[in-house]
């Protein structure tokens, strides 16, 4: 489901940010499979803060990519601070 939606939307090569069990993390859609998606300049966020804000209250910088299994997303959406500091341009 998460891969036709996040297609449908044109949101690969955006930022976006997805609610896991647990987690939540936002960084850019490098690529979206069958059974995971790969974020790049990702961080971890562990207080979102309202959505149309610049930036999330507060979040951890992750170094490496990070894949996220589309069976453990409960969301995606793409709040103004989905792209907060961005280092990667949307193609």
């Amino acid at each position: 489901m998460w891969k036709e939606v996040l297609q449908e939307l044109k949101w690969v090569h955006r930022y976006i940010a997805v609610w896991t069990f647990g987690w939540v993390y936002r960084g850019y859609l490098r690529e979206v499979g069958d059974q995971v998606l790969v974020l790049e300049d990702a961080s971890a966020v562990e207080e979102t803060g309202p959505a149309d804000t610049e930036s999330p209250k507060q979040e951890t910088p992750i170094p490496s990519k990070v894949i996220i299994s589309l069976d453990s997303i409960e969301n995606i959406c793409i709040p103004t601070w989905a792209s907060y500091n961005a280092k990667i341009n949307e193609e």
